[in-house]
């Protein structure tokens, strides 16, 4: 659609788009998307269109010392119900060629134990001065494993010096079979970690070496494994990815029939979130992507459907593409095994508190904050935390978008339960506008957006927002990049 600064011209155009009975609000639908795109290619947004990173992007940023996070975590976490606490470990042996996640390859075992000596003064910090019992502990990263056993210890018993935990509530630790070792299993398992989560991927040499993984093999995998499963660990994990370059349906195949040969308590197969540069040596667009990415679902899922029975484990239904979430084939249930998962969705939970750079913290309708990269030392006084003010709406706004990127589908009753209010009632004209478009409808007490993109379901969650925080931040990034075709569309549109 083009915009002329001429009024004449622009009435013209007006009075066609009625004639072609296009309303302003599939106008803004459409510009919406031209932004996102936009933004993601050329500006500053780095995700692969996640719905909740909407919470950031129209909120105001602000910036906090320690000392004020910690406040607002006295003042409101004091009568919680369910606290997770996160550990960010930013080291890879390699950068993944398909990563979208916050990490880089391992510099130098200095950088490491300055990280770690970083992460213990945070620890001191939030432990000397918030008495708080948490529910679940998850350490991610990056690689957690890359760390020494010495290290992993330090950790640990920091953390366990401060903090309780539940004891039924999941305790988690990533490992890269490649850094598993006897000495850091022993580390885990003494300080009460219960479920260990391998990132095996494939088992494809092929698939391995384009992913940057030719490191790995499958005999490490089993070895690692082995080693894990004679302790005492309430759950094991395996994950694989699907998509991958070079995996066919075969490959793939062959891969879930590696790993449930070993009969792991679960194995959970994530569908590829391509980055931008990966789509680019691809040759595909994130439509194209993702279309290729649903038919491979649906080639596989009846031959891992045959597999998983025979072995005794439970089928899951079929994931959506777009999504972050697993396709967990469990022999052993999370929900049986632990009162408290990571894995709830995060309405459930009623803060994170995080530990290192790049991690993602919030309490629940209060604040979503990170360390920043930018001030990677821990120093008191010092703004080194940046994020959101939240309320009210924002946690109504959070718990919608979660429900949409989980399935598209936002549940009536769900709504009112947890508020008290009817979601029509909330964000009346948001869902009037969508109706109108014609990409969203009722049917018995679920609401359902009937898109198939991520860039259209993303696009779409703007209605959801104020139109003075969309225009301000379109402005701002417009005004930034020097976009002015897309300052003269917010004008008129917004």
């Amino acid at each position: 659609m083009l915009f002329f600064k001429n009024s004449t011209l622009n009435s013209y155009l007006i009075n066609q788009l009625k004639v072609l009975n296009i309303s302003k609000d599939g106008e803004k639908f459409l510009f919406f998307k031209k932004f996102s795109r936009k933004y993601k290619n050329e500006g500053d947004y780095n995700h692969n269109y996640f719905l909740a990173d909407l919470l950031f992007i129209f909120s105001p940023y602000y910036r906090f010392t320690p000392e004020q996070v910690l406040e607002k975590w006295k003042e409101y976490t004091e009568d919680s119900d369910f606290l997770s606490m996160y550990v960010h470990i930013p080291f890879c042996i390699q950068r993944c060629e398909y990563c979208v996640y916050r990490s880089n390859k391992v510099e130098s075992r200095e950088c490491v134990e300055r990280y770690v000596e970083n992460l213990l003064e945070e620890i001191d910090f939030f432990g000397k001065n918030l008495d708080r019992r948490f529910n679940t502990l998850y350490f991610g990263g990056g690689t957690p494993s890359i760390l020494s056993a010495e290290n992993i210890d330090r950790l640990l018993s920091r953390i366990r010096k401060y903090f309780s935990f539940e004891e039924k509530g999941m305790r988690n630790f990533e490992m890269n079979p490649v850094t598993c070792t006897e000495e850091k299993l022993d580390v885990i398992e003494k300080h009460g970690i219960n479920r260990i989560s391998f990132g095996v991927q494939s088992t494809s040499r092929e698939v391995l070496e384009k992913a940057n993984r030719g490191y790995q093999d499958l005999d490490i995998v089993k070895k690692s494994f082995e080693m894990a499963d004679k302790r005492s660990f309430s759950i094991i994990n395996m994950d694989l990815i699907l998509g991958l370059q070079n995996s066919d349906k075969e490959k793939f195949i062959n891969s879930f029939e590696d790993l449930i040969e070993l009969e792991p308590s679960s194995i959970c197969v994530y569908p590829l979130q391509p980055n931008q540069d990966l789509l680019n040596k691809r040759g595909m667009t994130e439509e194209e992507f993702f279309e290729k990415i649903g038919k491979r679902i649906e080639e596989v899922k009846e031959p891992l459907r045959i597999i998983a029975e025979e072995k005794g484990y439970n089928v899951p239904s079929t994931p959506n593409p777009r999504g972050a979430n697993s396709w967990m084939f469990e022999r052993k249930k999370m929900d049986e095994v632990f009162d408290y998962n990571y894995y709830f969705q995060s309405d459930m939970i009623d803060g994170c508190l995080g530990f290192g750079v790049f991690q993602e913290s919030y309490i629940s309708s209060v604040l979503s904050y990170n360390r920043e990269v930018e001030n990677p030392n821990f120093r008191l006084g010092t703004k080194i935390y940046g994020g959101t003010l939240q309320n009210e709406r924002d946690h109504m706004r959070k718990f919608i978008l979660d429900e949409f990127e989980d399935g598209n589908t936002l549940s009536l009753r769900a709504f009112k339960e947890k508020f008290g209010y009817g979601v029509e009632e909330k964000f009346e004209d948001a869902i009037k506008s969508l109706k109108e478009i014609g990409v969203l409808y009722q049917k018995d007490y679920e609401l359902i957006l009937d898109l198939d993109s991520p860039l259209d379901t993303f696009a779409a969650c703007y209605f959801f927002f104020d139109e003075a925080q969309i225009k301000h931040q379109i402005r701002e990034e417009a005004e930034k990049n020097g976009w002015d075709r897309i300052l003269e569309e917010l004008n008129y549109l917004i």
